[in-house]
């Protein structure tokens, strides 16, 4: 394998190493523990006070402040340029690496080595000893003595040192006990005379010594051994060896044949590798292309035990061995924990020392525990910080080294893990990421959460298919031969082939079932055959399954009926008890259940799995209906009481086993582990499986228990944000509640569906009180929607919300209630209804930054609001909120002259935006399209692009009534910046109708009347220019209300021109200039010099037009607006 490369060494003396792989010198003594200290914590924040106790140890100078600040300076300096980082972080300093910006802690050699250690164990796990010895000979050779040498005996690097020098130590031993199991036992006795030497008190090595002696023929140097290890112990700690040393001794002495070197392949292991070559060179192809930086997805679609968790196993070893990362996740049967594969692969991840690199949304996902901010974030933003954030975890660890995620089961995968699975494709197409999905195609109909997904992948990443049928004949032969353990005969292929039609699994279970039953018998030629008619040949695995379980203990069969009813991986314990067994009698049952292949150990510790989920269901099977119902009540309290005391049981787990238990008395024992299961899935913005659990917990609920209409209310809200919205409507109804319904229908018009909120509003309304009642706000909400509802049902609606009763005495109520905080548009669309116009607004309100911007007008003031409340958003996780927050920014700095600075922040909104891809809500991300009209705006260039993009917003669907007329109104400007005048005219209905008939404090009433005054003055058009002009002098200039890039003095000034009143018109462009002076407006202050040297032009007054358009020249020059320069020359011409 490759080695990656490390930026920090800890395996010997703390060394940092330059990009290029040299040493670089860090200083002095007391710069190397600093060093030290922030290395055993890197990816943590580590306080002064600590760096002080461990640089000092307890006796710190009274200038030990200044003089680690120092030590910190002049090691950055040192750092510089290199791998990694000192970063300044409240209360203290965190050592980070500077690759992709400081994406997680350095890569270490101890981090590297574990990684390979675990690699190697996971080999040895699965029989693949020689590649085990690869992987720990590459894990050792990083050691350049013991770990910190320098700094081991000091209490901050004390525990670090001991755990790496343990690290080492049962790595040597793991890769002795590979050694043996190929046969290599004299190699093994030369390292393993070295190693007692070290360590004479771990009697490991002394056992594998005995062992590597007496395989060579050396039995009496094996005694020799035994007695040697008795007198170190008996010297050193006055003891006997342990019990494993003394059964090993007696086995020597016997001459046991259980000692010979034994095979590899060990029964329910994974057997032979044969039929599938071209798939694994494909997939192996498919990791060179992540590699080279081309990422991408392969689905791997086959029928029950056709090969393919077989074929992730062969990838996996293969991209291991070629120097990649490879994570592997699996989706358990029932799809009860939402998010699992990607949990259970990065959780992997951890273990492989990158610890601390996580961001708190995927620490809380790998942990099942909540995360600390959740409680700030919207359901919609819980999901889209959590798939936003694996995804960009993902991109980090492949940035080492190249990653392969292995995901089985997908057929079992919930909507929660599908969104991931399509989010991580789209962000990591040029990563060096490889993303393998395993599913059996016939378990995904139109109605699972895979099937939209299939479809999509193809469009959105490079997706491929990998189908896989039936082995051939040949490659059957040679699988059969391995598993009988001799060649097998041509007829017995031929008709397992014919009963399995190549199924790998299905012909591997037959056989067995033939070999135990001793039925195979060599022919003339040495193949096996059996002395059965073909016809013995058993039909199917459940015929497979209960042949072989025959020949098991009573006790085996006993563990095996009760973790049936558990879907995945079981725990051993609340297993053991449910099957009435003492450990005992389970611990014997589990090794027969194991040494039969019916069972393998799990990732997980103390928990199994059925090697097949076909062998659970044909076990479950086998149980009437009344001894399943009663097994899953048995398991649901067994489980229960282990979760109780301490294991770690999901409550999704419980809550599964009590729902499958309901036709018995006591089920009502569920409701609380289901609600559980729900909390923790709405934490993680699982909204289906929220939705799920708490269906569970109505379906448990005892008959007349009040909690009832609160939990379908809750459920209700599930479903919306799940984006069910017909389920989630058909619930609020059915609780009957006014509170519930305006509560869900709040919902359903932030998750996206106006309409369905309307169909909540009307019934809604006539239960509530009104705006001075206990459910005020719930009416104000109600009233908003219903209000909106009959809008958009009118045909002839101007686009534009209108001054009709109730409404805004429904926004202050809200605005009252402080329920707007962070729904930006709606608390300036309140603001401005409440307080009427802009002078009335009070300075606290203008706190906001949207209504700093898009009311008041001050944008120099809402920059630096924005980007608070963008850090903050980025913080949280709020991705959709950070996009309308630095988006706004943009905007004021485009309106403040800084055309480099906003389009800067617009380029880093759209990549926030891509990582979105629709998981926000829409009027966050059309504040982007509104950052990049305003720079359009100022440099007068890029307009069909700009036109291309709000014919996607002219959507002609009703619940976006309230913004058409201004979504026109910014169109039909675009078309008349490029003089297309039919186009512009004909967009100007809808705009004109929502000036006449619409109120000043309706959002966008201002800026919409300037856009048209806009589209008049460009073209040389006076149509409609009576309307517009009163809007402005009866509406819009009483209000005030301010927009970046627009003004009112102006919009009137360039409207008296038009009609031929030139003086009037100047005294509107001096007003205009006042106005954006005081703002610090530049472009737009240059603009209006451009407008009136424009307006004289056009009149013939070119002595009055000169200086006004060189003025406005010098300035878009300075600006850098090319295409308002460009106008300038030509209206000088």
């Amino acid at each position: 394998m490759r080695m990656p490369p490390v930026a920090l060494r800890l395996l010997g003396p703390v060394e940092v190493l330059g990009r290029d792989g040299s040493v670089r010198p860090v200083g002095p003594k007391e710069r190397r523990c600093l060093l030290a200290v922030l290395a055993v914590h890197r990816g943590e924040v580590v306080a002064e006070d600590r760096l002080v106790e461990a640089l000092w140890a307890g006796s710190p100078p009274r200038t030990a402040a200044k003089t680690l600040q120092n030590y910190v300076l002049r090691l950055r300096r040192a750092l510089d340029g290199g791998g990694v980082a000192i970063r300044t972080r409240s209360p203290g300093y965190l050592l980070d690496g500077t690759d992709a910006g400081g994406a997680g802690p350095p890569d270490t050699d101890a981090a590297l080595a574990e990684a390979r250690i675990a690699a190697g164990r996971r080999a040895a796990a699965r029989d693949d000893h020689a590649g085990a010895v690869t992987a720990f000979d590459e894990a050792l050779a990083l050691w350049r003595g013991p770990g910190l040498v320098e700094f081991a005996d000091r209490d901050f690097a004390r525990t670090t040192a001991a755990r790496l020098a343990e690290l080492r130590a049962s790595a040597e031993e793991d890769r002795v006990a590979s050694l043996l199991a190929l046969g290599r036992h004299r190699e093994a006795v030369a390292a393993l005379e070295a190693m007692v030497a070290d360590h004479p008190l771990r009697e490991r090595r002394w056992a594998q010594l005995m062992l590597a002696l007496y395989r060579d023929g050396r039995q009496a140097e094996a005694l020799e051994t035994h007695r040697r290890l008795r007198a170190v112990l008996a010297g050193e700690l006055g003891v006997e060896p342990g019990p494993d040393v003394r059964a090993l001794h007696a086995a020597v002495l016997a001459h046991d044949p259980a000692l010979a070197v034994l095979p590899t392949a060990v029964p329910g292991g994974r057997g032979a590798f044969v039929g599938r070559e071209r798939e694994l060179g494909a997939l192996r192809g498919h990791v060179a292309d992540a590699a080279a930086g081309r990422g991408g997805v392969v689905l791997v679609r086959g029928e029950p035990g056709i090969g393919k968790t077989r074929l992730l196993a062969e990838l996996a070893s293969a991209a291991e061995a070629g120097g990649a990362r490879v994570l592997t996740g699996r989706c358990p049967e029932g799809g009860a924990l939402p998010f699992h594969p990607f949990a259970e692969a990065l959780g992997q991840q951890g273990a492989e020392g990158q610890h601390g690199a996580d961001d708190p949304a995927v620490a809380a996902l790998v942990s099942a525990a909540p995360g600390e901010a959740a409680e700030v974030l919207r359901p919609d933003e819980l999901r889209t910080r959590l798939l936003d954030a694996v995804a960009r975890r993902v991109c980090a660890l492949a940035a080492a080294a190249p990653l392969v995620l292995l995901l089985d089961d997908l057929h079992w995968a919930d909507s929660g893990t599908v969104a991931m699975l399509r989010h991580t494709a789209r962000v990591t197409g040029h990563a060096a990421v490889l993303l393998v999905g395993a599913y059996r195609g016939e378990e995904v109909d139109a109605r699972h959460p895979l099937a939209d997904a299939l479809g999509a992948l193809r469009s959105e990443a490079e997706c491929r298919e990998l189908r896989l049928r039936g082995i051939d004949g040949a490659a059957l032969a040679e699988l059969l031969g391995a598993t009988a353990g001799a060649p097998v005969a041509a007829d017995l292929v031929a008709a397992v082939r014919a009963e399995t039609d190549g199924n790998p699994f299905l012909a591997r279970e037959i056989v067995r079932h033939l070999a135990d039953d001793g039925a195979l018998r060599p022919d003339g030629d040495g193949r096996l055959g059996t002395g059965l008619p073909l016809a013995a040949v058993p039909e199917g695995v459940r015929q497979v399954v209960a042949r072989r379980r025959a020949r098991l203990p009573d006790r085996a069969n006993r563990l095996l009926d009760a973790a049936a009813g558990i879907e995945g991986p079981f725990p051993f314990e609340p297993v053991r008890a449910v099957a009435g067994l003492d450990d005992t009698e389970a611990l014997c049952a589990l090794d027969d259940a194991l040494g039969a292949g019916f069972i393998v150990p799990d990732s997980r510790p103390d928990r199994y799995d059925f090697t097949h989920a076909l062998i659970r269901h044909a076990v479950h099977r086998e149980l009437n209906p009344s001894r399943r119902l009663r097994l899953h009540r048995d398991l649901a309290v067994a489980l229960q009481a282990a979760r109780e005391a301490g294991l770690r049981v999901a409550a999704a787990e419980v809550a599964t086993q009590y729902h499958r238990a309901a036709g018995l008395p006591g089920a009502g024992a569920g409701v609380g582990p289901a609600l559980d299961a729900a909390e923790q899935a709405r934490r993680t913005g699982a909204h289906d499986e929220d939705a799920a659990f708490l269906r569970i917990a109505l379906d448990l609920l005892p008959a007349g228990d009040e909690r009832g209409p609160e939990l379908m209310a809750r459920r209700a809200v599930a479903l919306a944000w799940a984006l069910r919205f017909d389920e989630a409507v058909e619930v609020a109804r059915a609780a009957a509640a006014p509170s519930v319904a305006a509560e869900v229908a709040s919902v359903l018009a932030q998750a996206g569906s106006n309409r369905h909120a309307w169909s909540l509003a009307p019934s809604a309304l006539a239960a509530v009180t009104g705006p001075d009642g206990p459910d005020a706000v719930a009416w104000a909400a109600l009233t908003l929607l219903d209000l909106d509802r009959r809008e958009a049902a009118d045909p002839d609606h101007p686009g534009i919300p209108l001054d009709l009763p109730g409404r805004r005495e429904a926004l202050r109520v809200l605005l009252g209630s402080g329920r707007l905080a962070g729904r930006g548009d709606l608390a300036r669309y309140a603001v401005a209804a409440v307080h009427g116009s802009r002078a009335a607004i009070p300075a606290e309100a203008a706190d906001d930054p949207t209504v700093a911007a898009f009311l008041v007008g001050d944008y120099a003031a809402a920059v630096p609001l924005f980007e608070r409340d963008a850090d903050l958003a980025e913080a949280t996780g709020q991705l959709a909120l950070e996009v309308y927050c630095r988006a706004g920014a943009a905007r004021c700095r485009v309106a403040l002259g800084d055309l480099d600075g906003g389009a800067a922040v617009i380029a880093h909104v759209h990549g926030l935006v891509a990582r979105l891809h629709g998981l926000g809500p829409g009027w966050q991300l059309l504040h982007h399209e509104g950052a990049q009209d305003a720079l359009t705006m100022a440099r007068d260039e890029g307009w069909p692009a700009r036109i291309a993009d709000f014919a996607r917003w002219r959507d002609p669907a009703p619940d976006r009534h309230w913004g058409s007329a201004a979504i026109d109104a910014i169109s039909a400007r675009a078309e008349a910046r490029i003089g297309h005048t039919g186009a512009a005219l004909g967009l100007l209905g809808r705009p004109v109708r929502a000036l006449r008939d619409g109120p000043a404090w309706a959002p966008n009433y201002a800026r919409t009347a300037c856009e048209v005054a806009e589209v008049l003055w460009l073209l040389d058009r006076r149509d409609h220019l009576a309307v517009v002009e009163r809007a402005l002098r009866e509406r819009a200039l009483p209000a005030d209300f301010r927009f970046p890039m627009t003004d009112a003095r102006q919009a009137l000034a360039r409207l008296c021109a038009l009609d031929g009143r030139r003086d009037e018109a100047h005294r509107w462009f001096d007003a205009a200039r006042d106005v954006l002076d005081a703002q610090g407006a530049l472009p737009l202050r240059a603009v209006v010099d451009h407008d009136e040297g424009l307006m004289h032009a056009r009149a013939g007054d070119h002595g009055r037009a000169a200086p006004l358009l060189d003025r406005a020249a010098a300035a878009f020059s300075r600006l850098g607006m090319p295409g308002w320069a460009r106008r300038t020359a030509a209206a000088g011409r």
